[in-house]
């Protein structure tokens, strides 16, 4: 087992060398923007890669070198359809995804990845299905199967670096149970830092405190004022051991250390974190049985310490944060930390490629100002999982009104749901990618609650005073119907 393990992480070394040398060959500044005069990020999360998809080919994906994997995918049958509601990402979906991406956004100044590369339940399913209950076998597998998107990502955009964080789903020791300083951290750095960030100038700082954490800070330009953290926000969740909670005061200690830094020197921040802070609604409506009434049961995202602490870091420094993405929940959504008397912050959440939980695979295309760095628009691209095709969903614009998307838009957006009834259709319609309206139509006021009040007490609070009649106009005839469409690319019949 040893050897084993020695052996490995020879490969992880010798992969990572062979990736920085290339690098280092190449252009170290990046690729000039596609579009000249709007600078745009391409933004997407929540892959759930699932190489199990057909059972027969696991053996030979775990003999076979990850080099090889696109080949034996491209034989598979269930590799090569649409994979059904329910379903993690397969090979096809993650091709069709990343071939739609590069047309439509072939040349983005930068990549953003949120989080939770790998299926759900990894760890058990690869027991069953290989057969292996080794760890060694596991690591191993695990390795390949980021070794795979990270070469799936550099086929379509060999040059945009892509700055990511990690999932709950990420890591050796199954779901929320990324350790630091563990071998996963240490052997992943090798994969996806040199193999996504591409740009050699990314990796001292990423070395020096990924391996430890799995967070880390970037600086996107060479001349402007703006950095990127990455936090490993999986530490914050109410589903984390007991063991996460020093880790977690570490990461906020990190946090408060580079945002006080970038206040400094005027660097501009965005943050990256794959669990948003505020109420998991839909556990929590879970949770109530979909009752009707005040929830008994409020089902967290964040501990609330670790949300206090995040949320007054925030706070304290949003003229310096232009940014705050997050994934997890696989849905469209936002959040607002704030009050009445300060703007605060906004979170915005993008939907998964993975439709899992049913939702359409869906990505977005942030503009910013190269300036100022704040956000200036964003649009929403999706595959419609009942028609087959990729579809644009719509413009953040055009739907909602112009303005920077900043705390100040978001806290507007939220009150204009409650008061505008075509801005809350908007809202519904997108909410899992243009999938299904009635979801979460007749529960509107449980999300809306969960917009813009973070902790359990406000919450439940802000459902109580609750007293709009919920007029909510059915946004089911906003759905193209089938064949009209926006239908802009369709890969394989």
């Amino acid at each position: 087992m040893f050897i084993l393990a020695l052996r490995r992480q020879f490969v992880l070394l010798m992969t990572g060398f062979a990736l920085l040398l290339a690098l280092s060959c190449g252009n170290s500044v990046g690729p000039a923007p596609y579009h000249e005069q709007q600078p745009q990020a391409l933004w997407f999360s929540d892959l759930h890669f699932d190489p199990f998809a057909d059972a027969d080919l696991v053996t030979r994906l775990v003999q076979a070198d990850v080099t090889q994997w696109y080949a034996l995918f491209a034989g598979s049958e269930e590799h090569a359809r649409t994979p059904s509601s329910g379903n993690g990402t397969n090979h096809w979906l993650l091709e069709s995804c990343l071939a739609q991406m590069g047309m439509q956004t072939p040349r983005p100044d930068l990549i953003l990845y949120t989080g939770d590369f790998l299926t759900h339940r990894f760890n058990e399913t690869y027991a069953t299905v290989s057969g292996d209950e080794s760890e060694d076998g596991l690591q191993a597998f695990i390795d390949k199967t980021l070794a795979y998107i990270v070469l799936r990502l550099s086929h379509y955009y060999p040059q945009t670096p892509v700055f990511f964080c990690l999932g709950n789903n990420d890591a050796y020791e199954d779901n929320y149970g990324v350790t630091p300083d563990s071998l996963f951290l240490s052997n992943s750095a090798w994969t996806l830092g040199p193999g996504l960030l591409k740009q050699t100038r990314h990796l001292t700082p990423f070395f020096a405190t990924y391996p430890h954490g799995g967070h880390f800070v970037a600086h996107p330009s060479t001349t402007a004022g703006w950095r990127i953290l990455s936090l490993n926000a999986v530490y914050f969740s109410t589903h984390a051991p007991s063991h996460s909670e020093a880790p977690a005061e570490a990461q906020l200690d990190w946090l408060a250390a580079q945002l006080a830094e970038a206040a400094a020197v005027g660097d501009k921040v965005w943050l990256l974190l794959h669990i948003p802070p505020g109420v998991d609604v839909f556990a929590t409506r879970i949770a109530n049985g979909f009752s009707e009434g005040v929830p008994d049961t409020i089902v967290p995202l964040m501990k609330e310490m670790h949300l206090a602490r995040f949320k007054a870091l925030l706070t304290q420094h949003a003229s310096s944060i232009t940014a705050v993405l997050a994934g997890h929940i696989h849905r469209d959504d936002f959040r607002w930390l704030g009050t009445e008397n300060d703007a605060g912050a906004s979170v915005l959440i993008v939907p998964s490629i993975s439709p899992v939980y049913g939702n359409n695979p869906a990505y977005k295309v942030l503009d910013y100002d190269a300036a100022t760095f704040i956000l200036q628009d964003c649009e929403t691209w999706y595959f419609d999982m009942l028609q087959g095709d990729w579809r644009h969903g719509h413009r953040f614009s055009w739907a909602y009104g112009s303005g920077a998307l900043d705390a100040v838009r978001m806290r507007q957006l939220w009150q204009d749901l409650r008061a505008d009834p075509a801005m809350r259709a908007e809202y519904i319609l997108a909410y899992d990618a243009f999938r299904d309206t009635l979801a979460i139509e007749s529960d509107f006021r449980f999300y809306w609650a969960g917009i813009g009040h973070m902790t359990s007490a406000a919450y439940r609070q802000a459902l109580e005073q609750w007293n709009d009649p919920l007029q909510v106009p059915p946004a089911a005839g906003l759905i193209p119907a089938a064949g009209q469409g926006d239908a802009l690319f369709r890969p394989w019949p």
